[in-house]
């Protein structure tokens, strides 16, 4: 849209999106320990690792994902597309969390930066979808 501010790029926007991603998902798989009790998760159950590692893989996926479409055109159907996909994501994510917080589950140091980094993404997503319409 003419005269309208460009805040990024759909190419940085998905790079920006997967280094986020790539980077929880090291951190959840290489030290899901920490990871949790920073977000005042204490786990009783030895299998509660293996599901933070197995989501781990699944957050690798999606910055994956992100970095190869990269290149994706301006303005076109894809980039629309999977922007969107982010927009759902961040949308799920802090729902999740949000509701997770007013139940007492994450209560560590990172807590509530959780929920917040997620309405972040929804806004950065959300002004990228409307700044991709043509």
């Amino acid at each position: 849209m003419p005269g309208t501010l460009k805040l990024m790029t759909t190419r940085t926007f998905l790079i920006v999106h997967s280094i986020i991603y790539a980077f929880f998902a090291v951190g959840l798989f290489a030290t899901p320990v920490l990871m949790l009790r920073m977000f005042g998760v204490e786990h009783n159950d030895p299998f509660i690792i293996f599901l933070v590692q197995d989501n781990s893989v699944f957050l690798a996926g999606i910055a994956v994902l992100g970095f190869l479409f990269r290149d994706v055109k301006e303005c076109s159907n894809e980039a629309r597309k999977i922007i969107l996909v982010f927009l759902i994501m961040a949308i799920l994510g802090f729902a999740l969390t949000f509701y997770t917080l007013l139940k007492g589950v994450l209560s560590g140091p990172l807590g509530w930066s959780d929920a917040c980094s997620f309405a972040v993404l929804i806004l950065l997503a959300s002004l990228q979808l409307v700044q991709n319409i043509e």
